[in-house]
């Protein structure tokens, strides 16, 4: 499904599971029904072409690696992406540049239990994104 200014939602909720937007960017999951786990895609505007932006389907040969968490930054440049292997309840957190989909070098080992947020810079007066 494409989001269309008829049949994307008013509220947003947080992906996977439903639909986000940030600026001009949605976010959304979609499964074409034969996939163990929704691909996440990004858009820009209602009348983009949507382009893949992170499917957790190619992370492990064997599909025992799944995304645990996912969210985007208030300004849609970055997200967070959580990576479970083996039905661990421990995951591995990355940080994702939405421009370029490509992964960020950290990685945030051991966290259980938890979403993600960024905080604000240090010195700056601003809400946190």
């Amino acid at each position: 499904m494409t989001p269309s200014s008829t049949t994307w939602p008013r509220r947003w909720g947080d992906v996977p599971g439903g639909g986000l937007r940030r600026g001009d960017l949605y976010f959304f999951s979609k499964n074409d029904g034969l996939q163990n786990q929704s691909v996440i895609w990004v858009q820009k505007g209602l009348d983009g072409t949507p382009e893949v932006l992170l499917d957790p389907n190619t992370f492990s040969a064997d599909g025992t690696t799944t995304l645990s968490t996912f969210s985007v930054s208030r300004d849609g440049r970055y997200a967070v992406y959580g990576q479970s292997v083996g039905g661990s309840d421990w995951s591995e957190y990355r940080i994702l540049e939405v421009g370029t989909k490509q992964a960020l070098s950290d990685v945030v080992g051991w966290v259980k239990v938890s979403g993600a947020a960024r905080a604000r810079p240090a010195g700056s007066s601003s809400r946190p994104t």
